[in-house]
């Protein structure tokens, strides 16, 4: 079966039967699947999408079937992570919209490159594909395919990760937004990608930036994805040994390590595995941390915008965080040898985010300005 026929065979399925049930699907002939797969490196496969209108190098998209089908076929999932490896981000292209270490959003060749966006055969203008990257090669990893491959892949994902802290969160507030940086980009650069496609539930549009739920999640996964390759790799060890140096510079005290309270299989989890740090300060420390945050560290945050006004819980009480350590002068960028964020809470004897809110105000925490984005 060639790749045109299969296309046009799971196009006229999915329209005629929209619901078909999984049993069917699972008897559906490998070929089908194969007729997905276009040329990649190496004489590998990757998966393309885009059918039947055309064939390419999708980057969400491809990710994630390859992802779903790895089940079947883990060479798709490794082939479409060399490819896009080998067209990961270098440079900052506003019109394309690359970025060092992301991941492309689509490439589009012939006469299909006309339409592309950007103006060029790659645009990156993607908020998921790069953390997508991470997690399927982590996902690769845990089905234990050629396990050289997927280890050669490990510089493709720190720069990932690296474009998670350094431009896929530009405000620091622990979220990956998206907002284009051309008027010839994406609006919307989530799965739902239409300019009018993501709305409040009054069915106003949301305004750029936008922080969309599921590539919070999908960070999230790519991050305990790339902790279990150091946790086998046997430098998970020396990471907490200097987290937990850094951490003490920070604070001014020594912190505890904490443990899983219980094994989580799927995320290679055993209870009692030592999986952060915390620390408690009060007191005259507490009061001298909270003077050097908000005078050295929150100025040294990269395009910082203030912080959200809406971090408090019911009783007042203010979460954030920061994803680079490196923002208090006290630890030595030299030496550090990764990036690691930290979550801070600040317990009040506030009554409800509003006391909270002026109490913190008054010490100085530069909240930005509501919107009506924020209520």
């Amino acid at each position: 079966m060639n790749l045109r026929a299969g296309s046009e065979i799971l196009f006229a399925l999915g329209r005629r039967y929209p619901r078909l049930p999984l049993a069917f699907l699972r008897a559906l002939p490998l070929p089908l699947l194969h007729a997905l797969r276009a040329p990649g490196l190496r004489e590998t496969f990757t998966v393309a999408a885009g059918a039947p209108w055309f064939m390419t190098l999708f980057g969400r998209d491809s990710l994630l079937t390859s992802w779903m089908a790895m089940m079947v076929d883990p060479d798709l999932a490794l082939g479409t992570l060399q490819t896009l490896a080998r067209f990961q981000g270098r440079a900052v292209n506003p019109l394309t919209e690359e970025e060092p270490g992301r991941i492309l959003h689509e490439m589009l060749f012939g006469e299909a490159a006309g339409i592309s966006l950007g103006g060029g055969t790659i645009y990156y203008g993607s908020a998921d594909a790069t953390p997508l990257f991470v997690m399927v090669l982590g996902e690769l990893q845990r089905w234990g395919s050629r396990r050289g491959d997927v280890d050669a892949l490990l510089p493709a994902a720190d720069r990932a990760l690296e474009w998670i802290t350094a431009y896929g969160d530009k405000d620091g507030d622990g979220y990956v937004e998206y907002e284009r940086a051309s008027d010839r980009g994406l609006v919307n650069q989530g799965w739902k990608d239409s300019w009018d496609a993501v709305r409040f539930a009054d069915g106003r549009l949301a305004r750029p930036p936008i922080a969309m739920c599921e590539v919070q999640g999908y960070v999230y996964a790519a991050l305990v994805a790339r902790s279990h390759f150091a946790t086998e790799g046997g430098d998970g060890k020396a990471k907490m040994q200097q987290a937990e140096k850094e951490l003490s510079v920070i604070a001014g005290q020594k912190p505890v390590r904490t443990k899983a309270k219980k094994s989580v299989a799927n995320f290679k989890v055993r209870e009692g595995m030592e999986t952060g740090l915390k620390v408690t300060l009060r007191g005259q420390r507490m009061y001298e941390f909270l003077d050097r945050m908000i005078t050295l560290a929150i100025p040294r945050v990269k395009d910082f915008r203030g912080l959200d006004p809406n971090g408090f819980d019911k009783a007042g009480n203010y979460n954030f965080g920061f994803t680079e350590q490196t923002v208090f002068p006290e630890v030595n960028a030299a030496e550090v040898t990764f990036q690691q964020g930290m979550n801070i809470t600040m317990v009040t004897t506030a009554k409800n985010p509003e006391q909270g809110r002026e109490l913190l105000r008054h010490f100085g925490m530069p909240f930005r300005e509501h919107t009506k984005q924020d209520r």
